[in-house]
Parts: structure tokens; sequence; C-alpha cells
């Protein structure tokens, strides 16, 4: 889905949003005229199977206090709703924006919010079942620079986030992935990015989609100080959780696992990532047994 300004910047109010088939790139769609209001066909757009949704400013190249997140049906190009994207009360301030969505969630990352640190960013949930931001999170506090949400990916109920470990960026200082389960904004895994060739730690690159999900783990594309690029391809067994044995494969043992987990008390128990072994996670377990892996 892709969204084109009626008029160049800074006049765009209004947009057509076309849909193509993949990967042949056939036109199956053109809705004309949604007002979008200025600029902000600036901002990233997502579409999942029902809807289609991007963020709304109203001054020229940053969004205000009232940076709005609208949601279009995606078959009529008919007006769903909109909500604005807040934490603890606190409205988004800043314009450096990444957007993913996958089936029932959307996650806005705004990679300049100061209230983890200096350029520390955060993270809204966007529910298209509710219709309304369900939940945010964020990087500790004092992390200066980690630009936490410029880039990310997404698959199902996990969110993965690239972020650098330290400001300086060019001269190829480490940084490092974040898995996080969106409902409940529990961390399930960090990962360093891995030594490059030339003996620099792994770097994002500025721009651009820098990772995907690929199986059941992460494919991610890092730069190095010395000008070369690469992708490494790192499992990720978490996004697997009803997969209780670890043996890459659903099958009724994983159920057995489970109540052995459970009984123990392990962490593989933990289906829903409340952070708790409780009789609920077995209804969550068998919620991602049957979503399977990929």
């Amino acid at each position: 889905v892709i969204g084109a300004p009626s008029e160049w910047f800074p006049n765009a109010k209004s947009c057509t949003v076309y849909t193509f088939t993949l990967p042949d790139l056939q036109l199956i769609q053109r809705i004309g005229g949604i007002n979008v209001e200025q600029q902000s066909v600036a901002f990233p757009m997502i579409a999942n199977d029902d809807f289609i949704a991007w963020v709304r400013g109203t001054e020229s190249n940053s969004l205000p206090d009232d940076a709005v997140f609208v949601v279009h049906d995606r078959d009529t190009g008919q007006f769903v709703t909109e909500a604005q994207p807040t934490a603890d009360g606190v409205a988004v301030t800043t314009a450096s924006f990444g957007l993913v969505a996958d089936g029932r969630y959307a996650v806005l990352g705004d990679s300049r919010d100061d209230r983890a640190g200096v350029n520390a960013g955060w993270v809204y949930v966007f529910d298209f079942q509710q219709m309304e931001f369900v939940n945010s999170f964020g990087p500790p506090p004092g992390s200066d620079g980690r630009r936490f949400g410029v880039q990310m990916a997404m698959r199902g109920s996990f969110v993965a986030l690239a972020t650098p470990n330290s400001t300086d960026t060019i001269s190829g200082l480490q940084s490092r992935i974040d898995i996080v389960h969106v409902p409940s904004g529990q961390l399930v895994r960090s990962i360093d990015l891995p030594v490059n060739d030339a003996g620099d730690f792994g770097t994002l690159s500025g721009f651009g989609q820098a990772l995907t999900f690929v199986a059941r783990g992460i494919a991610i594309k890092s730069n190095s100080r010395s000008g070369g690029t690469r992708v490494d391809y790192i499992p990720i067994p978490e996004l697997c959780p009803a997969d209780t044995n670890a043996d890459g494969d659903l099958t009724p043992a994983d159920l057995n696992a489970w109540l052995d987990a459970f009984n123990a008390a392990a962490p593989a128990c933990d289906q829903n990532y409340d952070g708790q072994c409780r009789q609920n996670d077995f209804n969550a377990w068998i919620v991602n047994f049957n979503a399977s892996c990929g």
C-alpha cells in the first residue's frame, strides 16, 4: 500500500492510496482524496489485512503535541478512527518515527523521545481490535542516544527494535536488538550485534529497514566503519513459545513439556510473558500453538 500526496510539500493536505499485489505489482485498488492534513504523507504508512494507518501532523516537518494515528478501512478507504499516542499522560512531541504492524497490533516508535534520556526513544502499541493505544514502553532511564523505535520489525505479538548502544554509531560502536512481547511490553531477549569481518562491531544503517523476521529468527543488516555491509541471521527460539521442548516442531509432545514446566515453575511455563507461571498460561500456550511459528 502506497500513499501519494495530491500536492507537493508544504501544501499536501490529501493523498491517494494505491494497493498492489506482490510480487507482480498489479494495481488492484485506488482510493483518492483522503484528507490527511498538511505534511502527514511525510511519515510512514502501514497496512494489515483490514486497515490502512499513518501518523497525521499539523505543522511543516514536525509533529506537535497533537500528533494523531489515523486508521482507514482498507477495502473502502473510509475513515474508521484516530487516536493520540501518549505515555503516562505525556503526548508525542517529536517527529522521528518508525511504524510497523502485523495482524492485531501496530507499533509506533518515536526515536527522539526524551523521557528515558536524550533521544532515548519510546514506542506506543495500537490495538486494531480495541481501536486505541493500549500500551507503551521504552528503554531504561539513562539511555541517552538509544533511538528506541527508529528501526523495527514485527511478527505477530513480537517486535524487534534495532538500536545503537551509543550515540557514536559512525565509529562502529556496538549495536543491539531488543525483542519485546508487544501485548505485555515485556523484554524477551537482547542481542548484541556480532563483530564483523573488519573487526568492527556491527552498527545499524542510518535509515531504512535494517532487520526483518525470517523463519524463527531475525536477519540483520549491519554496517562497519570500514565501509563493509553484512547480513547475519540469528535464531530466536522465544519467537515460538509453544515449542516447549525446543525440538523445532510443534507437536502434542509440547503439551507434556509445558505441563512439566508448569509443575517446575520453569521459564517455559510463562506463555503470556507476564513474568509469572499460572494456570492462564495454559490458555496462552494453546493460542501460541494454534498461531504456529512461521
